[in-house]
């Protein structure tokens, strides 16, 4: 008789893998915030952080910056498609001025990343925007989760046009309805703003920014590339409504989680200043 078959052994604990990462387009005293936040995660010790980023146009020192870090954490930087200087713009007192080949790149780099990942087989991907400074627990928060897609939720003064007679209240980077609507189902904005103060776990449509991809979702095929007949006016051009529509149509949960604290170096050099004092 043939012998029997030897059982291989099995590790005494598997490590999750995480990619973390975004394409990277800021100046090096904005990284490093970024970086400092996306090191002191606390996390189990099975955990492992793999950084992958893509670099658009950066400018040598913020290059320098960002490829140390990654290096010294065995992770990737990918050199990203060359663009126009004037295709974005992140200073001035309103939004970001985003053009449309700016938004469709962006798509492009982070789908670089997403293939990357299903490449080395990872648990999840940490898509965290690069002008974020997250607090110690944002990943653990989100991690706890345990939807296909778990988006952290932070709040933005978008214009700095208010008056004494007209206040521009901070609003959050998830909404119920597209391209970016604060009512829908079954909230009002009112009700959707107060569950989100109160750390509630609130289903979502639309998300970006700060967003954990689980393995299903990455098996079920999300991408940030455009969906075919979908309009690309307006807001409907950032890629990051793209991959909500197309998880959406794949059937993924997304689930807003109000509870970790997070910054946005958002308008410069106003926020920065902000960012020196936390």
């Amino acid at each position: 008789m043939g012998s029997k078959p030897q059982l291989a052994l099995l590790p005494e604990k598997r490590s999750t893998i995480i990619v973390v990462g975004t394409s990277v387009r800021k100046p090096a005293a904005v990284l490093r915030h970024y970086l400092a936040s996306i090191a002191l995660q606390e996390l189990q010790s099975n955990i492992v952080l793999k950084p992958i980023f893509v670099a658009a146009n950066l400018a040598p020192e913020a290059e320098a910056v960002l490829r140390e870090w990654t290096t010294a954490r065995d992770g990737e930087v990918v050199r990203g498609a060359p663009a126009p200087v004037a295709d974005f713009a992140d200073a001035g007192v309103d939004s970001h001025q985003w053009s449309g080949s700016a938004m469709q790149r962006v798509g492009a780099a982070k789908d670089r990343i997403l293939a990357r990942a299903r490449e080395l087989n990872v648990d999840y991907v940490w898509f965290c925007d690069a002008d974020l400074i997250c607090g110690p627990t944002t990943l653990k928060s989100m991690l706890a989760v345990g939807a296909p897609l778990v988006t952290a939720v932070y709040w933005t003064r978008w214009s700095q046009r208010g008056t004494e007679t007209r206040k521009v209240h901070a609003a959050p980077q998830v909404w119920l309805r597209h391209p970016y609507e604060l009512a829908g189902r079954g909230y009002t904005e009112y009700e959707f703003r107060a569950r989100l103060a109160a750390r509630q776990l609130t289903p979502v449509a639309g998300y970006g920014a700060c967003t954990l991809i689980g393995r299903r979702a990455l098996e079920a095929g999300v991408a940030f590339a455009y969906v075919p007949g979908v309009p690309l006016q307006g807001l409907m051009a950032g890629e990051d409504r793209h991959f909500c529509l197309r998880a959406q149509a794949l059937h993924l949960e997304a689930v807003a989680a109000p509870w970790p604290d997070i910054f946005h170096i958002y308008h410069l050099p106003a926020d920065l200043a902000k960012a020196h004092a936390l």
